[in-house]
């Protein structure tokens, strides 16, 4: 009788820690999208100061979810995505905006990506 109870426990911890962490992964997937995407949108429209501030914000975002994401996310991808990020700020310094906006573009591809690979999909388990 105690193992099913301990084996109860068990699984309704990591279902918990689970769900709670696809939430948390939601988040931060719209987080770091709406800024990518207002970053892109301020570049576009010759705001450059605008976009190198909504940059670094970006990228001390990122550095704080960084950590929480690689307890699930595979590295190669947590690194892929921190590189992008940082070079966001110096192709804004030098108001390369076709660089900015395909390298923004292509983190929000990333990160939605990453956040799609996470759900429980039967694609994803199979």
């Amino acid at each position: 009788m105690s193992r099913s109870i301990t084996i109860s426990i068990i699984l309704l911890a990591l279902i918990g820690f689970s769900i709670f962490s696809l939430f948390r992964l939601q988040d931060i997937n719209q987080e770091m999208t709406d800024l990518l995407t207002s970053a892109s949108l301020a570049a576009q429209n010759q705001e450059f100061e605008k976009a190198k501030e909504l940059s670094k914000k970006c990228i001390e975002r990122w550095h704080e979810h960084e950590h929480f994401a690689g307890i699930f996310i595979r590295h190669n991808e947590i690194d892929e995505m921190t590189g992008l990020v940082s070079q966001l700020k110096s192709f804004i310094e030098q108001k390369n905006t076709a660089l900015f906006c395909g390298t923004a573009d292509r983190a929000i591809t990333l990160i939605n990506h990453i956040f799609s690979s996470e759900l429980p999909t039967l694609t994803n388990i199979f």
